[in-house]
């Protein structure tokens, strides 16, 4: 009769398989970029939110609801209006690819694909993103470009 392993040395394999199998999807040849690209993705993913979130928190200080960035949902109704708030032109701006929540495989939002990356380091959504890599990158520097071009004055 096989040896019953304790509850614990079972977690513990779970948890090591996992670590393991997310390392290797990436260690594969034909998956020699996929670091890079999911890098550069989260640099500018990141760039977008910081910007997003300081128009937030003004638009709610406006409004007498003070938030701190770590606070903030990121409604998309009220990233229009804050973007707009701040005297940005949004009608160019893709921000429901950007932010809008959304679990449909081949149509998740950067931010859905973000967060299944920083928070899971999901093997399906790493592919979505090389899968959608041009969309991607038009949606994150469309949005960069924008914020950057607006007038300072």
């Amino acid at each position: 009769m096989a040896k019953k392993l304790a509850e614990d040395v079972k977690l513990r394999r779970v948890i090591r398989r996992a670590i393991e199998s997310r390392k290797f999807f990436l260690d594969k040849p034909e998956r020699a970029d996929y670091r890079q690209k999911i890098s550069i993705f989260l640099e500018k993913f990141v760039l977008c939110e910081v910007g997003t979130k300081k128009a937030l928190v003004k638009y709610y200080e406006n409004k007498g609801n003070d938030k701190n960035v770590e606070d903030i949902n990121m409604p998309i109704d009220d990233i229009r209006k804050a973007l707009e708030f701040a005297g940005f032109d949004i009608t160019e701006m893709s921000i429901e690819k950007m932010f809008k929540k959304n679990n449909a495989r081949s149509s998740k939002s950067a931010r859905d694909i973000r967060n299944a990356i920083a928070h899971d380091w999901s093997v399906n959504d790493i592919q979505e993103l090389i899968d959608r890599w041009d969309e991607f990158q038009e949606i994150l520097d469309n949005y960069i470009g924008i914020i950057l071009r607006e007038p300072l004055e």
